[in-house]
């Protein structure tokens, strides 16, 4: 214990005296950390003791269970047979060239560049969400592929059991009146086979996909109702937000700032632990903190580190060292106080505009990231001829301006002087692509 405070506190040290030294959140100790290490840190005066939640052992109960649940869960990962048959499906050759490609051309500025592997990242969840999976509001007749609607919940047969259905929603057709079952896979090898669902069962299986490929993951669970993946690079030496359904890479605020999501705890799950994540995907800790209330942090705290000490029972005095290492460097980074990025500002793209809006995961119009309007200046031509001409294509994303149709800027938003409920959404899913809107203003 004490080898891990002394590494705790050198990292802190080593980060304050960085270009950009880390600040603390507004909030308090990210869980995850042992009270006693937490002892040696220095602790900022100004931030008051966590509230003491009342909790029964129901809710602790409950809460123990679904971690359990999740944990035996990412086990199965680590199969290497399924691993073997992963391998198989995926065009292994094909998206290390795309990576190495992709890594060349960072490195023509004569910088070093992006690290190849990080690269192959960002193309394979560029081709689960493009070519591999389909996301699925509502499936079509599987007797005449017309659209259904939902009708509720049956019961799983025993073969969509042994795949891990829990729950099997029913659907029925609007042209011949045929139910049609979409079972919620829950178990990795079937979702190879089947290749559709929601957030769990895309996440599921790219994961699965991350670990066949030899990429440390871990499964990602937002008790607010989401799941995700978090991959771990060696040459950035810490871990990064993955999410397949929107293709978005290292933005972990997208979920607060961007969905605009009431977080709570987000926990992640691999084969060697179990940590509390919460803070890498908040910057607002205080509201935070205050939506915690299933269970006392003390409880969390001491049921984590039991979990992961299990898990790490049989591994060497080696690997536990790496682990511990890189525990602490995501320590240093949770108290760092998080500034939202553009990228993060993306409401969510996955499922139909009517789902999204009634779970409230649009962007929302929030006026610390309100957006800065645009006015357009006519030109001494433009003002001769008395006529401003432009248009946007959406399928490239990009304003064409003039009769000679010039590309402006990239970015719907950049030229917009305002806008409301809005969002580009690329329909890789259905394999569509939009069309062009354009107008021609007098003035």
């Amino acid at each position: 214990m004490l080898i891990l405070q002394d590494t705790l506190n050198d990292e802190r040290s080593h980060r304050s005296v960085s270009q950009e030294p880390p600040s603390r959140t507004q909030g308090f100790h990210p869980l995850g950390c042992p009270a006693e290490i937490m002892t040696g840190c220095e602790q900022p005066s100004i931030l008051p003791n966590p509230p003491t939640v009342p909790t029964d052992q129901k809710q602790e109960r409950d809460f123990l269970l679904r971690l359990q649940s999740f944990l035996q869960h990412v086990l199965l990962y680590e199969d290497e047979n399924l691993q073997r048959q992963t391998r198989n499906i995926i065009p292994l050759a094909e998206l290390k060239e795309k990576a190495k490609e992709s890594s060349e051309k960072t490195k023509q500025a004569g910088d070093s560049g992006v690290d190849e592997r990080d690269c192959l990242i960002l193309v394979l969840l560029d081709w689960f969400k493009g070519s591999f999976f389909q996301w699925v509001d509502k499936p079509l007749c599987a007797y005449c592929g017309s659209m259904t609607f939902a009708i509720g919940v049956v019961q799983p047969t025993p073969e969509e059991a042994f795949w891990g259905a829990g729950n099997v929603e029913s659907y029925k057709c609007q042209n011949c009146g045929k139910k049609t079952r979409f079972p919620r896979y829950n178990h990795p090898a079937k979702l190879l086979e089947t290749r559709q669902g929601r957030c769990g069962e895309w996440a599921n299986c790219f994961t699965l996909i991350c670990r066949a490929m030899g990429f440390e993951s871990r499964h990602v669970l937002d008790w607010t109702d989401h799941v995700w993946t978090e991959i771990y690079s060696e040459a950035q030496q810490r871990w990064l937000h993955c999410d397949a359904c929107e293709n978005s890479c290292d933005k972990p605020l997208i979920y607060e700032a961007g969905w605009g999501k009431k977080l709570s705890y987000i926990i992640a799950f691999s084969h060697e632990q179990v940590l509390d994540v919460t803070w890498r995907y908040s910057a607002k800790h205080d509201e935070v903190r205050k939506a915690r209330t299933l269970v006392t942090e003390e409880w969390l705290e001491k049921t984590l580190a039991k979990l992961t000490e299990e898990r790490q029972r049989n591994l060497t005095e080696e690997r536990r060292k790496v682990l511990m290492d890189r525990q602490v460097k995501e320590l240093v980074e949770f108290f760092t106080i998080k500034t939202v990025r553009d990228g993060e500002l993306q409401g969510r793209v996955s499922g139909d505009l009517a789902w999204r809006l009634l779970r409230g995961e649009t962007r929302p119009e929030i006026e610390e990231y309100n957006h800065a309007p645009y006015i357009y200046k006519p030109t001494e031509m433009e003002i001769r001829e008395k006529r401003l001409r432009f248009c946007f294509n959406c399928v490239i994303n990009k304003y064409l301006r003039g009769f000679e149709r010039k590309l402006d800027i990239s970015d719907w938003q950049s030229r917009a002087a305002g806008f409301n409920s809005i969002t580009r959404k690329v329909e890789t899913d259905w394999k569509m692509v939009s069309g062009r809107t354009q107008f021609s203003l007098l003035i």
